[in-house]
């Protein structure tokens, strides 16, 4: 009995203690020539990523990002509580901060049909590996779903993958199919992507990427984490979800955010900001989603529809 009293002590103090905590600003700025991810980590001497960011941090802590692009993500740590909460957020209007899922693709080299899996001279590959991976599912030789990344020209037009045609799950199998501007195929076993340019154009010559990382914020791995504000940011890029938050995330803050070409599917799991659990669950407490402008998020093949093209100004997903 003495014993589990005094690791109740124990608890009760720990408790106590981190709600006096004093949290830390940081700062992250990958233009800043001063930059160390070994400093001190302030606006005269920031860090120099937001990966470094994730890693330093502690609880309470306030990690400011400085304008610039980030392909990176956001992994806050737990808050201490609703009024100390973990915070990322941008230094300056949201436009200028953007956190984006996707990574430059460059190196192009024009297809060759008479040596090249492709069938015109207007397709153009280059190397690129998706490192984060959905599971794949397989019939025969055919990817089915093979969410793995979405490709991107000069940042806002989205590349229609050849060897996805929804809704009929019809899927080609070699670079052949990319046989019109806008279209792309992405070889996993070659680690290779090709594109025919919307332009027609080549793609040396525009900014080229695609997805790598399927959710640019994530508060949590193993543990799921609450009492967290991400605020004033543009996010982008996302080959699935751009913000999740887990059924059992509480107290939550998502303010002034811009959520935009997030996810290239075409169902209702392509959100913005998603929520875990099951439909018409409710939110749990202190869930605040205001101020943020989401729009061309999701897509559908062929008509080229978009999702969540809208301002929210109060909480709900």
């Amino acid at each position: 009995m003495k014993k589990y009293f005094l690791l109740g002590i124990g608890i009760i103090f720990l408790v106590v203690l981190m709600s006096s905590v004093s949290a830390q600003d940081w700062y992250v700025s990958n233009t800043n020539p001063s930059c160390n991810n070994a400093g001190p980590g302030t606006l005269a001497q920031p860090l120099c990523n937001v990966t470094t960011a994730n890693t330093r941090h502690v609880i309470g802590d306030v990690v400011y990002i400085m304008p610039g692009e980030y392909h990176e993500k956001i992994l806050p740590k737990q808050g201490i509580n609703e009024n100390q909460p973990t915070v990322y957020s941008g230094y300056g209007t949201r436009e200028q901060v953007k956190i984006l899922g996707s990574d430059p693709v460059t190196g192009w080299t024009q297809c060759n049909p008479s040596v090249d899996p492709c069938t015109s001279t207007n397709v153009y590959y280059a190397s690129f590996t998706a490192v984060e991976t959905r599971n794949e599912w397989f019939e025969g030789d055919q990817h089915i779903f093979p969410y793995s990344t979405d490709c991107w020209e000069d940042r806002q037009n989205w590349f229609i993958r050849a060897d996805l045609i929804w809704p009929f799950l019809q899927y080609g199998t070699d670079p052949s199919w990319v046989d019109a501007p806008g279209e792309y195929y992405y070889d996993h076993s070659n680690s290779r992507v090709y594109v025919w340019p919307f332009s027609s154009d080549n793609p040396n010559n525009h900014i080229m990427e695609c997805s790598k990382r399927a959710i640019t914020v994530l508060p949590g791995d193993i543990f799921l984490r609450s009492y967290i504000t991400i605020q004033n940011l543009t996010i982008m890029h996302s080959y699935d979800n751009g913000i999740v938050l887990y059924s059992s995330t509480h107290h939550f803050n998502i303010l002034n955010n811009e959520l935009t070409y997030n996810s290239g599917r075409c169902d209702g799991n392509a959100a913005a900001i998603y929520k875990g659990g099951a439909d018409g669950d409710p939110l749990q407490p202190g869930i605040n989603i205001i101020g943020n402008k989401i729009h061309d998020q999701g897509a559908c093949l062929g008509p080229g529809k978009r999702y969540n093209n809208t301002e929210h100004v109060g909480a709900g997903i």
